[in-house]
């Protein structure tokens, strides 16, 4: 049979046009979709920022770590409702519990292939649910972890616990750094909550793996993440612009508070609410002057809102995160000054994130204010342990 280079062509042409059709129909179907576009987006959101919290590290304890030292910077306990409709959806309002917290560090281990499971607790043997912890298996062991509060259990020698050495050998909580870093009314806390586990008679449950959780949409989730690791963070940028183009309103995920009329009117509420969305999305993203260029509209077009407050306390992380401490310090003493002492809970967070400014080594701001505050403030003596004890320069006095 003689070759007929025109019958090739027209089979290549073929394959093209039916190829470009069928990415036509996709992108018809992604745009008139919004569900699928959510799911697509979340999707690949979970990959960009776990190559950005991993950077490339592939044990097992260290990844757990650094997940964990994540969510405990973008994701704090109240006020407002928690949302348990996926973990992305906590992270971009930032505000999750227990449950929430190990929802999110282990839909970011499963994606590594790292197995964990929820461990739940529950007081007495017909009590509600009381906290909700982690389990990663390593090394042929399920090691134990406290998203909430942040700590990593370890044994004296310094190896990795499980629920069983906690269990059995109570005095190992307040053995952990994290737990000795904590406000006297912090650790208070944590014992109070322990202490109730400890007591119950009943054992905690341990559900299904959070592998095995996503294993039902794998054949969905599987090809994104391949894909946005393939593609890079330009494309992945891309992508993010337009969803955030395209959303129609408000997402849910965004709610913090409820419009205020005395503030602002229904229509700069839902303004103020979707100019908020876009900021955390880029901040998750890692896109830190995106981030403070929203940030920084909330907070002028709406300055008396409970959004702006929230702006600003994201806006100093996102300073920091850029690699501009002083700035970041400047930011959080001024929100700081501006909040009411009744306003704990936020107080607290604001804390949090200039002891962050003071451990990486530039936030003298931060460490004088804390002097100041010391006296007048008791919420404030963790961050005045970690300037004492740290030894930093400016610890003793010296600006750096």
């Amino acid at each position: 049979m003689a070759f007929n280079p025109g019958l090739r062509r027209f089979r290549w042409k073929g394959l093209v046009t039916v190829g470009a059709g069928a990415g036509l129909l996709a992108l018809a179907a992604f745009l008139a979709l919004p569900g699928l576009r959510e799911y697509v987006y979340r999707e690949a959101s979970y990959s960009v920022v776990l190559e950005q919290v991993a950077h490339g590290e592939s044990d097992p304890l260290i990844l757990t770590d650094r997940v964990l030292f994540f969510v405990q910077e973008q994701m704090y306990p109240g006020p407002g409702y928690t949302i348990d409709t996926d973990p992305w959806s906590s992270l971009v309002r930032g505000i999750g519990w227990c449950d929430q917290k190990v929802w999110t560090v282990g839909t970011f281990l499963s994606l590594t292939g790292v197995r964990s499971r929820i461990i739940q607790f529950y007081t007495g043997l017909d009590g509600p649910s009381i906290h909700a912890a982690l389990v990663v298996r390593v090394g042929g062991k399920w090691v134990y972890y406290d998203p909430l509060f942040g700590i990593t259990f370890k044994l004296p020698d310094g190896t990795p616990a499980t629920w069983e050495d906690v269990s059995g050998s109570p005095e190992l909580l307040q053995a952990q750094p994290v737990f000795a870093s904590l406000a006297p009314e912090a650790q208070e806390h944590v014992l109070l909550t322990y202490n109730k586990i400890f007591n119950s008679h009943r054992p905690p449950s341990l559900f299904l793996s959070m592998v095995k959780s996503r294993a039902p949409k794998a054949f969905l989730a599987n090809p994104i993440h391949r894909l946005w690791r393939l593609l890079g963070p330009t494309w992945a940028n891309a992508f993010q612009d337009l969803h955030l183009a395209l959303l129609p309103k408000v997402p849910e995920n965004a709610h913090l508070e409820q419009q205020d009329p005395h503030v602002m009117s229904l229509k700069e509420f839902h303004w103020a609410l979707r100019t908020y969305y876009a900021a955390r999305n880029y901040h998750l993203y890692g896109r830190w002057e995106k981030a403070l260029a929203e940030y920084r509209r909330v907070i002028q077009r709406c300055p008396a809102s409970y959004l702006a407050k929230w702006c600003r306390l994201w806006a100093g992380n996102a300073e920091l995160q850029a690699g501009r401490p002083q700035e970041a310090a400047q930011i959080l003493v001024e929100l700081l000054e501006r909040l009411p002492d009744g306003e704990i809970d936020l107080r607290w967070r604001v804390y949090n994130q200039l002891e962050l400014v003071v451990e990486r080594g530039q936030g003298w701001e931060a460490a004088r204010y804390f002097r100041q505050l010391s006296l007048q403030d008791p919420n404030a003596t963790t961050a005045m342990r970690l300037v004492m004890e740290k030894r930093w320069p400016f610890a003793r006095g010296k600006s750096p």
